[in-house]
């Protein structure tokens, strides 16, 4: 699970993280995907903006610092957005 990975990060000397995300995971509607539930229940129901808010909070209570970094527009879409809107979208435009 989450926990324990990260919990494993800070043994081996770890003192923060870079979690990417995109501006798609806070439109309504987003879902969660990837997530094993059975390892992570306490996931269950939320949104991606409110499982980063649990990442979040959990690196901050091991001690660990955080960096957001707004990867992309779109999810998944890194490598296909040379500015950070998207030329001709009608919804991440400039």
């Amino acid at each position: 699970n989450y926990k324990s990975l990260l919990n494993q990060m800070k043994e081996i000397g770890f003192n923060s993280m870079r979690i990417p995300y995109s501006n798609e995971m806070i439109r309504e509607g987003a879902q969660v995907t990837g997530v094993d539930y059975y390892l992570n229940p306490d996931l269950v129901g939320l949104t991606p903006l409110e499982c980063l808010d649990v990442m979040v909070e959990y690196l901050g209570s091991i001690g660990m610092r955080v960096i957001l970094d707004r990867h992309s527009s779109k999810t998944n879409n890194y490598n296909k957005e040379p500015l950070w809107y998207i030329p001709g979208d009608p919804y991440y435009t400039e």
